[in-house]
Parts: C-alpha cells; structure tokens; sequence
C-alpha cells in the first residue's frame, strides 16, 4: 500500500492525473479497518480519489480461505464496469500480485474497456509459492497459476518490475517493454555521528509478519547467537501470534505492535 501510493502521489504530482482502486482496508489484520459497508464506496485520501471496493478479508493460513478472500475482490472489480469516470482512463497500471486480482483487473480493463495494461509486478508468484514450500510444483493448482501468470504478461502492453530478478523471469515469458522501478521514498534523513564504540547491537524490523517475511523462523535462529544484542519488532500479520508466543520469556527480541507510521 505504500508503494502504491506512493507511486499515485508522484504521478499527481508529475501533472498526471492518477486515482486508485482497491479493496476497502483491511491490511494486514485481515479484518476490515473503520464502518465499510455495501460494495462500493468513493472517498479521497490525503488528495489522491479512492475507489473502495467489497473484499471479505481473511488473514489465516488456509489456502482456500485467502482463495476465496482473493476471489470475492476480483469479482467485485467488476462493478466499475458501470461507473463512467472509470471508463474515461487511458492507461491503468494493475498490481501484480495477486494473481487473481491482476487476471481479473486485465480482463476487465483490457478485455472489456480496451485501455492500455502496465503491469506492476511485485511478487512472483507462483514461483514465491514453491520457493516457500507452500505449493507442489507441477500440482494442479501451480499449473493453473502459471497459466493465468504467463496470461497477465502476455496480456499487458508495458510491465515495471521491483527488482531486475523479476524482470528476468518475465522476459521468459513474453517480450514487453519494461522498466526497473524500485518505488522507494524520497525522504530526508538526517545525518549522525558515526558511533566508534558500542556495548550493544540493536536491530529494528517494522512491517508485514507474514509467511513469505520469514520473521518467525529469524528470531528462533537469532534467538541463539552468542553476543549482545537487542531486536525490536514493529507489525502484523498472519505470524504475529507465533512470534508473541515464542518471544514470552525473551528479553534481547521484544514485539511492540503495530503503531502508526506517525508514530514508527
């Protein structure tokens, strides 16, 4: 989500008028965030317009249960089908993962309305999948997610990807134009002394707890160095209560929650 708005922002700012769709909040509790009802609400967040759409949001290990959270958001893209501004867009850039979300986005908007598919791929998927021991390679459902994933690159007229790796891997499946984009944040830090001497290593991850982040299996491994150190965990995700139960009695890894990025 930061990415994206990030990445919306610029384009504003760039004189390129850009507005977003997405399913309403529930990242990464898996619950909806705030009194979101019906399935489709407009609203603008911090100048950027924001078309809310119905998710039913889930944030457990079942793979059926994320299928069917993943499925109820691409069927509910195509309620832009009957709203007019949506149809007055040139170009659309579709987030790829998922995969589902992404099929459906192209077929949607590349299909149906014929507008022009940049491709943000994030995540390879189902390659991640099998890398992560989630899914048997060559079983019928990683065969159907490699169809629908050559389909999405086949399918865009322009893809940009977070790391060359990503476009490598493309590039086996399709010739498209592309672009390296790592979509990081201009901010201004400011400068400090370099420390000479310290009696303690202190280590800060803030973000996503999930399977694919691997935090669960750092802190068992970090858990038994031999040195003095502090690591400091900030976020949420399907992990979060593994990570808690482990770290009960732990006094060098500590878990704060989640905070705002305000506050972070």
């Amino acid at each position: 989500s930061n990415r994206i708005f990030l990445m919306a922002k610029s384009l504003n700012e760039n004189s390129i008028e850009s507005e977003v769709v997405c399913p309403f909040p529930n990242y990464p509790t898996g619950k909806l965030i705030g009194k979101y009802k019906g399935l489709y609400k407009k609203e603008n967040i911090q100048g950027i317009m924001c078309h809310r759409l119905f998710i039913r949001p889930d944030n457990t290990k079942s793979p059926l249960k994320r299928a069917f959270s993943m499925l109820s958001f691409s069927l509910s893209l195509w309620i832009l089908l009957f709203k007019k501004d949506i149809k007055s867009f040139d170009k659309v850039i579709v987030q790829n993962s998922p995969l589902l979300v992404s099929f459906s986005a192209i077929m949607l908007f590349k299909i149906f309305l014929n507008k022009k598919i940049i491709l943000n791929v994030s995540d390879l998927w189902p390659q991640s999948a099998i890398d992560l021991e989630v899914m048997r390679k060559d079983s019928f459902i990683h065969k159907t997610f490699k169809r629908i994933e050559s389909f999405n690159y086949k399918k865009s007229d322009k893809i940009i990807g977070q790391s060359q790796y990503i476009l490598d891997h493309i590039s086996k499946f399709t010739v498209r134009p592309n672009f390296l984009y790592r979509n990081l944040p201009f901010n201004v830090v400011d400068k400090r002394n370099k420390i000479s001497k310290y009696d303690k290593i202190s280590f800060v991850y803030a973000g996503l707890l999930g399977v694919a982040q691997g935090l669960l299996r750092l802190v068992k491994i970090i858990d038994k160095l031999n040195f003095d150190f502090e690591f400091h965990i900030y976020g949420d995700g399907k992990e979060r209560k593994e990570i808690e139960d482990f770290l009960l009695d732990n006094n060098k890894i500590k878990y704060f929650g989640s905070i705002s990025k305000k506050e972070l």
